[in-house]
Order: structure tokens, then C-alpha cells, then sequence
């Protein structure tokens, strides 16, 4: 008997003895596996109508949907839905016949997704009608090693070239912010842009998954050398019961929880993460603005609060807010408290939400690349991880010191430890020479030369360059200093005629001072100064021949 409509349904859950309803592993939900909606959370969904379409018959239909059920009950809801997507994918083809031809149309990522589901089907939820397709995904499975994708272009460690690049663009793009912030008050839309950004530097920053920022609120940001228990009304609860001061504040430190379980704010990490002064500033100002649009929303509605009410209203609140939060009618105080819990992801962007806008604001950054086309170079966490990971090993940090900072396991890092020197060969050579090509080709110097503002000048008064842009120098930490750190930056291109081989010396001598010290972060970047003035050099030396017509062999 084929499933193909609902009166088929109806007659199944009559004649069906065994356990129609499940708990989702959010407990607050329970759903009937003859529904075509489940609903495993505040804003979680499975939906299952497409089963009704694969011709199932009765008894496949019940396994697959206990088989779901069980899954639901007891691991995260991303996993359930993909595992249904895999099944869906799969349609009609369980029968162990069927199923092994048409495994072998099937991706790897799905093939290990199937093998992974069938085995708990068996294993877990006891379901020993699948056990023969289970154990020919698992002799059939293809390898799977964590460390495969490190070194990929596209999915892998960033390069040293496109990890300074997506600073230098996150850079820039917080200064536009803060220029914004100065001259304009925020909307609601305004507010979601400056979070996009503030989303951007805590990922880098802290090295943590969307999934755990979207968990974030309010109340998991405090000064640093306030502990986080001193705001708690008992253990069991996870929001502070006062507001924190934030006057005279240079360091935040922030809260974070693992999100690995599928469940909601549930186990805090040992460890919060202390942000730099400056993103602590940047940090604050969001703040400030985002309190700023809620009361203006709520005072539009007639919702005057208190000031203890509204420092409660902004520790439940969420770091990155959908739009409703500062747009919906909450029409008494009473609502607003009851709609804002301190446990509740209510007006929390979920974590695909987040990540997707993440990409949305980037898409924007003019980013480079010295080994794939720009425009598929995007900043996305597991690259981050993947960067922040390889460079740790490269400077022969711990496997357990590596695991800490990134927050996975220290079987995690391992592939990163074990890579082999010529898998980390250095590329930044070829792309020196490259890039300043670049810059002497697009750039119109002699009429940026004729504004005094763009020249940049040595301690001599000396012309060594020009800034394409001053503005995007304001804010540049360069500890280096220029010109030095100017020759490996976009927004400066070298003069033609000045005397580039005088900063070679001193980058040269500076490099040796600080091998000598074992200071690693300085040496890298003077190495990389040093490429790009050799190539600047280099580059010079070529035109100066071309323009007198001879020949470089």
C-alpha cells in the first residue's frame, strides 16, 4: 500500500499501536510523527510533506518518520534536518537492491550524512530494519579526513595576502562605521548594518561559530574584572540581575557558550574572551546605539520604561536582533517583559541568518587574492578557523593551547600540527611583484601629485609615495610605522624616483634585530615589507629602462 494521500494517513495512524508523539531535545516541544510540521524549537521547523510524494510503502513511511523522530529527540535540529534532506534526496531507493545502485550516484558529503544516519538508526534508536543498508554505507563509506579542505583555495587556510586583506577591508569598513555613527541616529535598519559589522569583528576576533553568536546577549558583555557570577540572581540563571556600569570602561570581555548540542545558551565556555580596546570602544557604541532605537520603538508605543526597566529590557535583549525587536507592536509593558526572556532566543537572528548576512555585508569589501578570483575570496568562520589554527602551528603553539583559543577539541588541531613544511610553502614573493605592477598600472600619480594631502613624505620631507585614499590611513595601527608600513598597504604606491633601496636596508636590519629576538609577529610582517620593497625595487628599475628605451635581459 502506497503512502500518496492523507486519507492513506488516516488510516495508518488508526491502525498504528506504537509511540505517535515525541519530545523534541528542546523540551519545551513535542510533536506527532503523522504531522507534516514538526516544530524542535522557538524557530525550528522540520517539514516532512514531501514524503507523501516518494511512494513509500506503509511500513517505510513509519520507519523513516520514527527513524526522524528519534533523531529529533535526542540530537540538534541541524542535524535533523539535513539527515532529512538525505532522505529526501534519496526517495524511494531503501529497498538493499535499489539502495546500493543508488548509492553510487550520491555526493561523498551525503554518502557520510546516510552512513552516519542509518547507523543510529540501528545503533541508537534500535531500529534493525535498516541494519543491512547500515552496514553497507559503513563498509562503503568514503574517507573523511578532517585536514583535507586546510589547504583548499577556496574552503581552506586563507593566505597570508587574503587574511591582511579582509583585516585591512573590516578595518575600513568600522571607520566608514564610526563616521556614520558620529553624523547620523540610527534606524532599525541602521542598527541591523552596524550589527552586521560588529557580527564581522567578533568572529574574528574571538574565532567562534555564527551558531554561538547568535546566542549572545546583552548580559554576556561586561568590563573586564567583573566575573559574570557576580550578576547572577542564583546559579540558575544565566541573565545578570542589574545593569553593569559602562562609564570609564576600556575593556569588555564577552560570554560565550558552546552551541554544539542544539541547545539554546545551555553550557557556558569556562573561559570568556577579553576583546582589544578598541573593539571594546566599537563594541560599546553598538550598544548605545541599538538601546537608543529600542526606547525610541517603545516611547513610540506609549511603553515609557523605568530606568531599572529598561536596563532588565537590554540584558535579555540579543547582541544581533531580527528587525521585529525595534518594528513589532508590543502595545503593553507587560508584553515587552513577557516576549523578552532571559533564557528565550525570541528576536534572536538564527545562526544561518547570521552567517548568510555576514556574507551579505562582505560581499561588498574589495578583497584580494593571490590565488583565486576576488570575488569568490569571503570571509566565513571555518576559514577563519582553519588560518588562525595553521599559524598557531606554524609558531609551534600546544595542541591543548590551539584547542582553547579556537574552542574545538585538541583531536581537532591535530591535522593542523601534522601539516608538512611543503605544504606551507610561502607564495607572497610572486604576489609582491604582482600586486605593485598593479598599483603603478591603475593608479593616475601625477595627478594625485598635484595634491599636496596624498603625498607621503619621509623624515626628511622627502616624496616616497602617494596615498590612493588618506582617509583609510586614520585609523592605521602600523606599529612598523610609515613609510615602512605603508609598501605592502592597497592605498600607497610608491614614487618612481625616490630612493626605495634606503627602507630595504632598514627593513633589512630591523628583520635581523628582531630574528634575533624570536619576536615572530614582528618578523613576519617586516618579511613581507621587505618582499614588497624588493618588488617595489624591482618594479622601478623596469620602467626607469623601459622609458629609456633599452632592453633588461
Amino acid at each position: 500500500m502506497a503512502i500518496s494521500n492523507k486519507k492513506t494517513v488516516e488510516q495508518l495512524k488508526q491502525d498504528f499501536d506504537g509511540q505517535r508523539r515525541y519530545r523534541a531535545k528542546n523540551d519545551a516541544y513535542t510533536f506527532d510523527i503523522f504531522d507534516d510540521t514538526w516544530q524542535l524549537g522557538t524557530k525550528s521547523f522540520l517539514y516532512l510533506a514531501w514524503m507523501h510524494d516518494k511512494g513509500h510503502d506503509w511500513q517505510t513511511f513509519v520507519d523513516l518518520r520514527v527513524l526522524l523522530a528519534e533523531t529529533a529527540s535526542q540530537l540538534a535540529y541541524n542535524t535533523v534536518n539535513g539527515r532529512a534532506k538525505v532522505f529526501k534526496t534519496l526517495g524511494n531507493n531503501l529497498s538493499p537492491a535499489v539502495f546500493q545502485l543508488a548509492w553510487l550516484s550520491l555526493s561523498d558529503g551525503y554518502k557520510n550524512q546516510l552512513s552516519s544516519a542509518l547507523a543510529f538508526a540501528v545503533n541508537k534508536a534500535g531500529l534493525t530494519q535498516f541494519k543491512e543498508i547500515a552496514e553497507f554505507t559503513q563498509a562503503n563509506r568514503p574517507e573523511f579526513q578532517k585536514g583535507n579542505n586546510i589547504l583548499d583555495p577556496e574552503k581552506g587556510v586563507y593566505s597570508e595576502v587574503e587574511y591582511q586583506s579582509l583585516k585591512e577591508q573590516l578595518r575600513l569598513a568600522t571607520d566608514n562605521q564610526s563616521r556614520l555613527t558620529s553624523e547620523i541616529s540610527h534606524g532599525s535598519r541602521g542598527i541591523l548594518v552596524f550589527g552586521n559589522l560588529i557580527a564581522c569583528q567578533l568572529m574574528v576576533a574571538i574565532i567562534r561559530r555564527p551558531t554561538q553568536l547568535a546566542q549572545l546577549k546583552w548580559a554576556d558583555v561586561l568590563p573586564v574584572g567583573q566575573r559574570f557570577s557576580d550578576h547572577r540572581q542564583s546559579n540558575n540563571e544565566s541573565v545578570p540581575t542589574s545593569e553593569y556600569l559602562f562609564s570609564d570602561v576600556e575593556r569588555v570581555h564577552v560570554r560565550t557558550f558552546r552551541g554544539k548540542d542544539g541547545m539554546f545558551r545551555s553550557k557556558a565556555e569556562s573561559r570568556s574572551h577579553r576583546l582589544e580596546p578598541d573593539l571594546s570602544v566599537l563594541l560599546l557604541t553598538y550598544r548605545q546605539q541599538y538601546e537608543s532605537v529600542l526606547t525610541q520603538s517603545l516611547e513610540k508605543q506609549g511603553i515609557s520604561l523605568t530606568n531599572d526597566g529598561r536596563r532588565q529590557i537590554m540584558l535579555r535583549c540579543p547582541l544581533f536582533a531580527e528587525e521585529q525587536l525595534f518594528t513589532i507592536p508590543f502595545l503593553t509593558k507587560s508584553n515587552l517583559f513577557k516576549a523578552l526572556g532571559s533564557r528565550s532566543d525570541a528576536f534572536h537572528r538564527s545562526a544561518a541568518t547570521l552567517q548568510i548576512t555576514i556574507t551579505k555585508f562582505t560581499a561588498n569589501f574589495d578583497l584580494k587574492s593571490d590565488r583565486i578570483e576576488s570575488n569568490k575570496l569571503k570571509l566565513g568562520n571555518n576559514r577563519l578557523r582553519h588560518t588562525v589554527l595553521t599559524l598557531g602551528a606554524r609558531q609551534g603553539l600546544s595542541a591543548p593551547y590551539l584547542a582553547k583559543i579556537t574552542g574545538v577539541t585538541e583531536a581537532a588541531v591535530k591535522p593542523y600540527i601534522d601539516l608538512s613544511v611543503e605544504a606551507r610553502v610561502d607564495i607572497d614573493q610572486a604576489f609582491a611583484n604582482k600586486d605593485v605592477l598593479r598599483k603603478f598600472g591603475c593608479i593616475p600619480v601625477n595627478d594625485l601629485l598635484k595634491q599636496d594631502g596624498f603625498v607621503v613624505r619621509n623624515e626628511f620631507d622627502e616624496e616616497i609615495g602617494i596615498q590612493s585614499n588618506p582617509v583609510n590611513c586614520a585609523s592605521c595601527a602600523s606599529k612598523l610605522g610609515a613609510p615602512l608600513g605603508c609598501y605592502p598597504c592597497d592605498n600607497f604606491t610608491a614614487n618612481e624616483d625616490a630612493d626605495h633601496q634606503q627602507y630595504l636596508d632598514k627593513a633589512l636590519a630591523k628583520y635581523e634585530i628582531n630574528k634575533a629576538e624570536a619576536n615572530k609577529a614582528t618578523v613576519k610582517k617586516l618579511r613581507r615589507i621587505i618582499l614588497y620593497i624588493q618588488a617595489t625595487i624591482d618594479v622601478c628599475n623596469e620602467r626607469k629602462l623601459a622609458a629609456k628605451g633599452l632592453r633588461h635581459d
